[in-house]
């Protein structure tokens, strides 16, 4: 139901009421699930911090004002080895087995690169002990230095032993010192990718 509750609150409805919705929808969550984003907002936009994402592999992180999608940052991803590199959300964001998700990352390449490479975003699925429960993949996609590209994976089952998922943000192949920025990074739950949106900071809810 808290799903239910973050978002009636960003539309004045009370707590009250939306305690009854919540009852009145599957789980509780059928009447935010199409359109919250549930990622941190700092996730979400980097525009406060880098601290909700590590190193995937190969990879130095940070939150950099040089360019961005939304907003006045993004996160810059630097390649540390002659590999491919990723970097990741943190935190695991709870998913319930059986249910469908959808992620995108917007991203593009330092024109420093001469020869950009391909990019994608990845879904890995984790148990409840930290166990990789299974690893989706979007499609390869070039990268470029003029314009920012939507990287999506749509609709995806949860696995059934998955207690926890990681959006991840993959470039194919890089030299030592290569950059690609990421920003409007996004995890739906539900079998349609939305329109990019932050997550929703509910005020305090009445009484």
């Amino acid at each position: 139901g808290w799903l239910v509750l973050r978002r009636a609150a960003s539309v004045g409805i009370g707590r009250g009421t939306a305690l009854l919705l919540a009852a009145l929808t599957a789980g509780g969550t059928a009447l935010a699930a199409a359109s919250a984003n549930l990622l941190t907002v700092d996730q979400a936009t980097v525009e406060g911090s880098a601290s909700g994402f590590a190193n995937g592999y190969s990879a130095s992180l940070s939150r950099s004002t040089t360019v961005a999608s939304e907003g006045t940052a993004s996160l810059a991803v630097t390649a540390t080895a002659t590999a491919g590199m990723a970097a990741r959300t943190t935190g695991g964001i709870a998913v319930a087995p059986g249910s469908s998700v959808t992620a995108s990352v917007e991203a593009r390449v330092d024109p420093s690169v001469a020869s950009p490479s391909k990019a994608l975003v990845q879904l890995r699925f984790w148990t409840s002990t930290g166990a990789s429960a299974g690893v989706v993949n979007g499609s390869w996609t070039k990268m470029t230095a003029t314009s920012w590209t939507r990287l999506t994976k749509g609709a995806t089952t949860v696995p059934s032993t998955a207690a926890t998922v990681s959006v991840f943000f993959v470039v194919q192949s890089t030299s030592v010192g290569h950059r690609y920025y990421a920003d409007k990074w996004g995890l739906w739950s539900g079998t349609t990718l939305p329109t990019w949106s932050a997550p929703v900071t509910a005020p305090a809810p009445d009484t």
